[in-house]
């Protein structure tokens, strides 16, 4: 046998479905192709038939893409004058309610700030205030007071004949209506 009808298993190449052509140096193996001596892929005639169909898809979309970057200069090209001024009349709008917008913010920021220093400076007086009332409370000698009431001011206790007592409303102050006697 001659080297010109070679498979890879001449044994077996009717039983795996090797066929011989009518060409002597070509075996078909389904479904690619062999040359004789040589083992290399032929390419597909569908797979260039899928590369020629993806580039026309490209260029299709190329055009399309192309085709509405004209058309929306042709719209910008033949825009209405009145459009364009209430445009820029809404911009000037919308920049003039952002710019007092941001001006009203830092306003709240800095008021936000004083009543922040505000507070501070009122717990501080309070402080000062609540220690000066406690270093007063306990410089109070009562027994002072009373001696001083009694030999400086002339008072004297009340008697159990001076004592009054009356039923009060549930108001929290009395008035005085009259002068009340000796």
């Amino acid at each position: 046998m001659s080297n010109q009808y070679r498979s890879y298993n001449r044994a077996a190449a009717p039983q795996r479905g090797y066929v011989r052509q009518g060409r002597p140096n070509v075996s078909v193996r389904t479904p690619q192709a062999y040359v004789s001596g040589s083992a290399a892929r032929q390419v597909s005639v569908r797979t260039q038939r899928q590369m020629i169909a993806a580039e026309q898809e490209r260029i299709r979309e190329q055009e399309l893409v192309a085709a509405a970057a004209r058309r929306n200069r042709e719209r910008a090209a033949r825009m209405n004058p009145a459009l364009i001024t209430f445009m820029a009349v809404i911009l000037f709008l919308t920049s003039f309610i952002l710019i007092r917008y941001i001006s009203l913010q830092s306003r709240v920021t800095e008021s936000v700030k004083e009543i922040s220093a505000l507070e501070k400076t009122y717990a501080s007086l309070k402080e000062s205030n609540d220690e000066m009332e406690n270093e007063i409370n306990a410089r109070i000698n009562l027994d002072d007071i009373k001696f001083k009431a009694i030999t400086e001011l002339g008072m004297t206790y009340a008697d159990q004949n001076q004592i009054i007592t009356y039923a009060g409303e549930t108001g929290d102050y009395v008035q005085q209506v009259r002068e009340i006697g000796n």
